[in-house]
Parts: structure tokens; C-alpha cells; sequence
């Protein structure tokens, strides 16, 4: 063991092959990591993108190309206040704003500026095998229900049924 080191503040810490990092630590690598534009992973934590991106997913987000984005995607995004990273879909662009919102929120996070969208998530892993559901042409229709609060409903009525279903072995 390294005593020397002991009293200083960690930036992170390892865990089985993985470092979790603080949330100004992430925020520091991924806007480095994206400002290269070379896509960045890491492993997303929370439940409030589910179904779609789930607590133990690994995330890859790409830098935003050209800058567009549209509403129904996913993206990486900071709060200026918290400094925290989060992944919401957008809603809603007005103007250089974007609304967005978790999937699995009630109400949305509020408007945000350009600059705090880091990028876009481009793909979604979950036990070692690509989602791509909630990132392709659907992701408008999702982004529309979403707005209008209909979408939680819907998917705790999906969820309902598709639990029932498996245990009647269906």
C-alpha cells in the first residue's frame, strides 16, 4: 500500500476493471474526451431513461456532428448549477434551447443552451449486446408522447402486461 498518497483526495476509484468517477471528474473526461471528437463510454446509473437505457447500461455518446440536433434524441447534457451529466431526450427546440426530459420523468428538466450538450447517444449495451429501440425513427414518436406526458403511462401499462404475460409462460 502507497502511504504517501493516503490523505489526498481520490479522483476516483477502482472497482473490478472499472473506475467510477466523481460527477465533476466525469464531466471533466467526457467534455475532453468529445471535444477530440472521439466518442466516449461509461456505464449510466439511474432508471430515469427506462425502459429505453437502463441502470448498468454502457453508453457510448459521439460528438455532436455539425452540431445538429433534433428533437427525440438522446443526449449527454450538464446542469450549470450541479455540474452533474446526465443523458434526457429532447422534446422540444426552440430556437438555440432544448427542452428535455427523462423518459421516465413526470416533468422535464427545463430549457437548456447548446453549449451544455455535450453529445448524442449512439449506442446502447446491455449485457454485451446493442439496444438500438428508442434511438432510430421511433425516437420522435417517443419524444412527442414523452412531451405530452402520455409516454409513462403507456410504458407502465406495457410493463404491466409483458410481466403477466411471462408468468404465464407466453
Amino acid at each position: 500500500m502507497n502511504y504517501q498518497n493516503i490523505n489526498k483526495p481520490l479522483l476516483y476509484q477502482k472497482k473490478q476493471s472499472e473506475i467510477t468517477l466523481s460527477p465533476e471528474a466525469l464531466l471533466t473526461i467526457a467534455r475532453t474526451v468529445l471535444g477530440k471528437g472521439i466518442p466516449f463510454r461509461f456505464r449510466a446509473g439511474g432508471f430515469s431513461m427506462s425502459p429505453f437505457i437502463r441502470d448498468g447500461d454502457v453508453i457510448t455518446v459521439s460528438p455532436l456532428k455539425n452540431g445538429h440536433i433534433s428533437t427525440g434524441d438522446v443526449v449527454a447534457a450538464f446542469h450549470s448549477l450541479n455540474r452533474k451529466v446526465f443523458l434526457h431526450r429532447v422534446v422540444r427546440k426552440i430556437g438555440n434551447l432544448y427542452l428535455l426530459k427523462g423518459d421516465n420523468c413526470p416533468e422535464a428538466d427545463g430549457m437548456f443552451p447548446r453549449e451544455n450538450i455535450m453529445g448524442k447517444v449512439t449506442k446502447i449495451e446491455r449485457s454485451q449486446r446493442k439496444k438500438l429501440f428508442g434511438l432510430g425513427a421511433e425516437k420522435f414518436v417517443i419524444a412527442a408522447l414523452s412531451r405530452n406526458r402520455y409516454f409513462i403511462s403507456m410504458i407502465f401499462s406495457v410493463r404491466k402486461y409483458m410481466f403477466l404475460m411471462r408468468r404465464k409462460g407466453l
